[in-house]
């Protein structure tokens, strides 16, 4: 019975995706936990994303456009293989740096490069940086 409600919900949210154009991704891998084991979640999830994507490039191969999608291609391809090999070289005990430096850059509290003083600088985000330096990146790893 689990299947058929998987599959009912995989449909909606592939046609929720093609009509909006997202949103249905992020709605089915929510759905999944209460109907699936969580070591089958993400290669179901990647299964039901590459069957519906395909079928969409299938009936709209007409439309591609050549002259964007090789050039595209290719950088996509050079980029994937330059985070698989960085992703290997991370450390899980700094995951909240990496997760904090690419949000602090687009958070209105980061200072701007015209500050002029240093109570500009001091905004709440950096002070959260501190402290995870202080504590987090100064002790040793166990």
């Amino acid at each position: 019975m689990e299947a058929y409600v998987l599959v009912g919900i995989a449909f909606f949210t592939s046609t929720l995706t093609a009509i909006t154009g997202m949103g249905g991704g992020i709605m089915l891998i929510s759905a999944m936990p209460g109907l699936l084991p969580a070591a089958a979640i993400i290669p179901i999830h990647g299964a039901v994303q590459l069957a519906s994507n395909s079928s969409r490039v299938l009936l709209g191969i007409r439309h591609i456009e050549w002259r964007i999608f090789w050039p595209f291609s290719v950088g996509a391809v050079l980029g994937s293989a330059a985070s698989a090999e960085a992703v290997v070289c991370l450390r899980f005990d700094q995951l909240p740096l990496y997760i904090w430096v690419p949000s602090s850059f687009s958070s209105p509290e980061f200072p701007s490069p015209n500050a002029r003083s240093t109570s500009q600088v001091t905004s709440p985000s950096w002070a959260r940086y501190r402290s995870f330096s202080r504590s987090s990146l100064a002790s040793p790893a166990p």
